[in-house]
């Protein structure tokens, strides 16, 4: 999850759309799951273990990918809910359509 958030924030701010953004973010969470997985099934470590090996590597690959930057803020970037309003649904129509 850190490093796919990761990926998704620097994502945002570099101009992606945001569901490009959480897409990318998406595959990179499911390559740190493979290599989890591959640690666990080739290598036969217990499956703790390994999803522990994992995230500590992973904890500077995503410093990394955040440029050593503890925190991104992504106040003012274009969320998924700026997409959804460019097509006419606001929060007081969604309920009209929803029916709520």
């Amino acid at each position: 999850f850190p490093l796919g958030a990761g990926i998704a924030a620097v994502s945002i701010t570099n101009g992606y759309h945001p569901l490009t953004a959480c897409l990318l973010g998406f595959l990179g969470g499911a390559a740190a799951g493979l290599v989890s997985g591959l640690l666990h099934t080739k290598l036969k470590i217990p499956a703790l273990l390994a999803g522990i090996i994992t995230m500590t590597g992973l904890y500077s690959v995503t410093s990394r990918v955040m440029g050593a930057a503890p925190n991104i803020s992504l106040l003012g970037q274009p969320t998924i809910f700026h997409w959804v309003e460019s097509f006419g649904i606001t929060k007081d129509n969604a309920v009209l359509i929803v029916g709520l």
